[in-house]
């Protein structure tokens, strides 16, 4: 379930989203599965083709990591929920801005570690 409110964090107003889970732990989803539910869901053509070019590319980017077919990656942190509603939101948003194009300089190279579904990863 979304939840909307209005809000201020630092001085700025604005609307909060929050993302309630329905269920305890959520299944992770494998590609195969999610692109037909994405495929088949009821937005404008604009943005579910570019949800869906987004989520390839993740796909491809896994399977190569993991040495498999596109098809078979199975979504751990970006299948959750919240993370469907983060692309599809930001996706909507440029959408409805109109935003042709994005650049970011690379990210910084850094240290420490992270703890993933894969294991602790640098």
């Amino acid at each position: 379930r979304l939840n909307c409110s209005s809000g201020s964090s630092a001085g700025l107003r604005g609307q909060q989203l929050v993302v309630e889970l329905l269920e305890a732990s959520p299944p992770h989803r494998h590609w195969a599965d999610l692109k037909p539910q994405l495929q088949g869901a009821a937005w404008p053509q604009p943005l579910k083709t570019k949800v869906l070019e987004v989520f390839q590319l993740l796909a491809e980017a896994e399977a190569h990591v993991h040495g498999m077919p596109a098809e078979q990656v199975h979504f751990h942190e970006v299948g959750a929920i919240d993370s469907l509603v983060d692309v599809i939101g930001v996706c909507a948003g440029l959408l409805h801005l109109g935003v042709q194009s994005l650049w970011a300089t690379p990210p910084p190279a850094g240290h420490g570690q992270v703890r993933t579904a894969h294991g602790v990863l640098p």
